[in-house]
């Protein structure tokens, strides 16, 4: 938790830090998390190569009903390729992915959440969110 802290604050190396330290005995959701945590920091510190080697790593963890796509769409928004990030949730809504209240609950995700695009994709799902 203390590393997606660091993130909305901007300490990318310290979330790096603290996501390092991180041991990988955890369960698939949470790797999945902390690799798209992970990948955020490192497209934000412009280490490009390493960013869409996790990318790859999260679309071969595909196990129903943890899916990647929230993860993965959170690096594209460290990339500020937006449409790619949206292309992601698109796919997560389809397939119902529990985890789209990240949407909601993560400060992440807010540079999306002005676009238009979002909107209509989340339509079917009754979730709102918060425009500023």
């Amino acid at each position: 938790m203390f590393s997606y802290i660091y993130l909305i604050q901007g300490k990318i190396d310290v979330a790096l830090n603290t996501l390092d330290n991180i041991s990988n005995e955890l369960p698939i959701s949470w790797k999945n998390s902390l690799l798209g945590a992970k990948g955020y920091a490192l497209a934000k510190k412009g280490q490009i190569t390493k960013t869409y080697q996790i990318i790859e790593l999260l679309q071969k963890s595909w196990q129903k009903p943890v899916l990647p796509h929230l993860p993965i769409a959170l690096i594209f928004i460290g990339l500020n390729e937006y449409d790619n990030a949206l292309d992601w949730i698109e796919a997560a809504v389809k397939l119902h992915d529990p985890s789209l209240f990240f949407l909601i609950a993560n400060p992440l995700f807010s540079p999306l959440y002005n676009l238009n695009r979002l909107d209509k994709i989340l339509n079917p799902t009754h979730i709102k969110l918060y425009k500023h």
